[in-house]
């Protein structure tokens, strides 16, 4: 069995400036800690099945933003531009 100890957020943040364009920003933050049973003392854990899933401890961070814009051309065309990063 594992042991999971996570700590995340997220936030966004919208904005109407005019009939025609819009914008907004998204980030998000994650971090997971995964010890094992056995793994937190540095061996191998074991599943029901006797095989090592996990050797001692995992820690995992990921930090993730967004940036996008909404555009209207005419009633017939909208523009959709977004630009992504992740860590």
């Amino acid at each position: 069995m594992n042991n999971y100890n996570t700590n995340q957020f997220d936030i966004r943040i919208d904005h109407y400036l005019n009939p025609k364009l819009n914008y907004f920003g998204r980030f998000r933050y994650d971090s997971v800690l995964v010890q094992g049973a056995f793994g937190l003392y540095g061996g191998p854990e074991l599943s029901p099945q006797g095989v090592n899933i996990c050797e001692g401890k995992s820690n995992n961070l990921v930090d993730n933003g967004v940036l996008g814009a909404n555009y209207t051309f005419s009633p017939a065309l909208l523009t959709d531009f977004r630009f992504s990063a992740m860590r």
